[in-house]
């Protein structure tokens, strides 16, 4: 199928979302989407324009209060509020942090798994 306007652009559902094992929270699973493009361009920002490979705590927490969502792909945290929710993730159990971001790196194409799959198509 050809694309043939914008509008088939923006009804794509081009967003992928992830079940993450989080027990460590209020339920047994989380579920987290690739980054959007607004995501995204925070994500450079937070990472030096991409210079920065490794993130501490803060930085795994505001990756990952920009792409909890629910199962159908509903952000959880509205993108004006995700730098308080950030703060307040960094409360949170650790391993579960990095469950969630590391799977919004690979939905988000971010890891060395992700670019070796990307090569091979």
């Amino acid at each position: 199928m050809s694309i043939e306007s914008l509008d088939d652009i923006l009804g794509a559902d081009d967003i992928a979302v992830k079940e993450v094992d989080t027990s460590e929270w209020w339920g047994d699973v989380s579920y987290v989407q690739a980054f959007d493009a607004e995501a995204f361009g925070i994500f450079v920002g937070l990472s030096n324009g991409g210079e920065k490979t490794t993130f501490d705590a803060e930085g795994v927490a505001a990756v990952v209060a920009l792409t909890l969502c629910k199962p159908d792909g509903t952000l959880l945290i509205k993108r004006k509020d995700w730098k308080a929710a950030a703060k307040k993730l960094q409360a949170k159990r650790f391993e579960a942090l990095q469950a969630c971001y590391m799977t919004a790196l690979e939905l988000s194409g971010l890891t060395k798994g992700a670019e070796d799959e990307a090569a091979k198509k």
